[in-house]
């Protein structure tokens, strides 16, 4: 799998004190969570052990035990599971427990961000290697103790930050990386949508637990940093609440919302959020390149979703993310040919571009630009990408592509924005981004 180098050279988050599965035994993962995150997962190692990859087949890879303090969604999963697979895993309450009933080479962690940290915890001194969803904790001090942990127990971290993993992302890297296009000098990331809605669960628009931003808003940051490299300076910025009332709404305006339909009967008919749901910055990358970037989670009336890059020779269009569309790219004027989008990341004298052999079986070619298949499947496709990196760092101790120093990355990036509208000035970066305390 390809490999990701943590920026500020900062070292990773450690070797795993779990070093795989043994010969002839599967490798047996723990869910923690069992709501709508849980339920894409068992959907993404489904994708994952029908891609065909070695190692990674039905009989190699499997959910062993799924962990819940909700016994009824936990069995609830369970049974999809099985449906799934024809293997039922387990059912615990609690971690201990869950160790208790077998062997653990691996967690996943999906339940709710204000959980994360101390989960982790507990799994960092369990020396059980995990991959968690992003945001990593519900603030960057937290989670720098988990990185401190994890190092500290030599066990694998890995977040889980799927974005960047769309064919779309892996090929704007390399058009940027080939020069073709110049040197990047602006981006103008922006996401409207939300309107007063519940976003899928109550405890995102609650301070507590990090927020709605901060859950939403840290993939834009991941990816902004993955195509343009790290963002030096907050210039400026702000965040606020538009919506202190959420409403439960009959039209979710999240594209994941139908992993979470079980549970919309569960929702109140409103919330009262302390949470905010708009932000508006101005960045500065160490490249040279500066960007704007709105992330309005509260917008009423037309949504849009959209992030360009326009450098010294021309600009690249990209797609709303998990949308399956095609990018646009235009050069020296002139707009390039959709069937000339691949070559264009070839660099110069060098190996063509291509996916990684997971990624090219998941989505079935090795150079295409698009996520293919509708939400569902894109999202499952991310999720099994997610896991099989996650897995390989398991095996060979080595490092997941997002460890914990890169999701602590995104999260600063957040966090920097929020202390720049307090502060009314600018905010640098490295002094959020150490990775211990």
């Amino acid at each position: 799998m390809t490999r990701h180098i943590p920026p500020h050279d900062a070292p990773p988050a450690g070797g795993s004190a779990t070093a795989g599965s043994s010969p002839g035994r599967p490798f047996a993962l723990m869910l923690i969570g069992c709501g709508g995150m849980g339920r894409r997962y068992v959907a993404g190692l489904t994708r994952l052990a029908a891609s065909g990859h070695p190692g990674l087949g039905p009989d190699d890879v499997r959910f062993s035990c799924l962990v819940d303090r909700t016994p009824e969604r936990a069995h609830a999963l369970a049974d999809d599971v099985a449906t799934a697979t024809g293997r039922r895993p387990s059912v615990a309450a609690s971690i201990q427990e869950a160790r208790a009933l077998g062997h653990v080479d691996g967690a996943v962690v999906a339940s709710s961000t204000i959980a994360h940290a101390d989960t982790c915890l507990e799994l960092a001194a369990a020396g059980i290697a995990m991959l968690v969803e992003k945001p990593l904790t519900t603030d960057v001090a937290r989670g720098r103790e988990v990185v401190a942990a994890a190092r500290a127990t030599g066990t694998v971290l890995a977040v889980a930050e799927n974005v960047r993993r769309e064919p779309v992302n892996r090929w704007a890297r390399a058009v940027l990386a080939s020069g073709r296009l110049g040197r990047p000098r602006f981006v103008l990331d922006q996401v409207f949508t939300g309107a007063d809605a519940i976003q899928l669960t109550p405890w995102r628009h609650r301070a507590e637990s990090g927020g709605l931003l901060l859950d939403v808003a840290v993939h834009n940051a991941d990816v902004l940093e993955y195509l343009l490299g790290p963002v030096e300076t907050v210039l400026g910025g702000t965040t606020r609440l538009d919506e202190p009332v959420r409403r439960r709404s009959s039209t979710m305006t999240v594209a994941s919302a139908e992993f979470y339909d079980r549970f919309t009967p569960e929702l109140p008919e409103t919330v009262e959020a302390d949470a905010d749901d708009v932000l508006a910055a101005l960045l500065a990358f160490r490249s040279g390149a500066i960007g704007q970037w709105v992330q309005h989670q509260a917008a009423h009336g037309l949504r849009r979703a959209e992030r360009t890059i326009w450098c010294a020779r021309g600009s690249l269009e990209m797609p709303p993310d998990r949308s399956g569309l095609t990018p646009r790219v235009i050069v020296d004027g002139d707009r390039v040919h959709d069937l000339d989008l691949a070559g264009l990341a070839d660099p110069p004298g060098g190996r063509p571009w291509a996916l990684t052999p997971l990624e090219a079986a998941l989505w079935g070619d090795s150079r295409t630009t698009v996520s293919i298949g509708d939400f569902s499947r894109i999202d499952g496709t991310l999720i099994a990408i997610e896991l099989g990196d996650f897995i390989d760092a398991v095996r060979t101790g080595g490092a997941p592509e997002v460890d914990g120093v890169t999701g602590l990355r995104a999260m600063s990036v957040v966090e920097a924005v929020t202390l720049a509208g307090r502060r009314g000035g600018a905010v640098a970066l490295p002094d959020a981004t150490r990775a211990s305390a």
